[in-house]
């Protein structure tokens, strides 16, 4: 795994970070494989931020070939997240964020043309608001969250709304 940080300027917070499968045996079309980047700013009362990360799960040597529409095989994750926050002041922040996350895969064989690829692909892509409260008093935060997501788990049409009540203490 390789990983690397960075604060060029005050309040400015780079990273990207990438992570390969080592020592994999067996006839594998593809590895485990992830990374991703971010970037985060900070200036008076306001955060903002931005990153994207990427997944691509091992393949074996023949799971593509068995893929169909009623049994996938996922070959890509790509996530975006962009985010904003607000102190109110010492105690009280708001914030929101907004999250989309792509699954890509292979889904039936197709007799294609010379030179294109054997295999259909279909994606579905997930996304997410968040709306977040917090409020800090002593050692404890208390927390009031609505999520707001569509294609919930990438199913079409699988749209949930969640309210979450928090509260975590420092010892």
């Amino acid at each position: 795994m390789y990983r690397v940080t960075a604060a060029p300027i005050d309040g400015l917070s780079l990273g990207a970070s990438y992570f390969s499968a080592e020592g994999v045996t067996g006839t594998n079309r593809q590895t485990d494989e992830a990374g991703g980047y971010y970037a985060n700013y900070a200036i008076g009362n306001f955060k903002v931020g931005y990153g994207q990360q990427f997944y691509a799960p091992a393949i074996s040597g023949n799971a593509i070939a068995a893929a169909t529409a009623a049994s996938p095989i996922v070959y890509n994750y790509e996530l975006t997240q962009v985010g904003i926050e607000f102190a109110i002041n010492d105690a009280l922040s708001v914030s929101y964020m907004e999250e989309e996350s792509e699954r890509k895969q292979y889904v039936t064989k197709v007799n294609a043309a010379a030179g294109a690829s054997p295999f259909g692909r279909a994606n579905a892509t997930f996304e997410s608001d968040y709306v977040q409260l917090a409020y800090d008093i002593g050692g404890a935060t208390i927390g009031l969250t609505n999520i707001d997501s569509s294609n919930s788990g990438y199913a079409t049409g699988a749209n949930t709304t969640k309210t979450l009540a928090t509260m975590s203490m420092a010892f």
